[in-house]
């Protein structure tokens, strides 16, 4: 799980993620999933998910691929620009 007050980059440079984050590429057939670029590409959560009992984000990598989607850099910031994340509260069990 990730503490809201924890460095958000040291989860993205864990192994974990980086075989997710292939995975996500891989899938979207390395392109921007709304303008089609295939360089300067990031893996975009679509929701952020919350341990209830805990209050922490869920690890980066443990998302199922569904809320997942590759952007292009500038596809990624006019999304966040216009778009609001939300967050959502589960119950997980470990």
């Amino acid at each position: 799980m990730i503490n809201m007050n924890d460095n958000y980059s040291k989860h993205l440079r864990n192994p974990k993620w980086f075989a997710k984050r292939k995975a996500v590429l891989k899938r979207d057939k390395n392109k921007c999933r709304i303008c089609g670029a295939g360089k300067n590409l990031v893996v975009h959560h679509r929701q952020y998910h919350i341990d209830k009992k805990c209050g922490r984000f869920i690890n980066c990598w443990d998302y199922k691929m569904k809320y997942l989607i590759t952007l292009c850099r500038r596809c990624h910031e006019l999304g966040h620009k216009q778009f609001i994340i939300r967050n959502y509260k589960f119950n997980i069990t470990n």
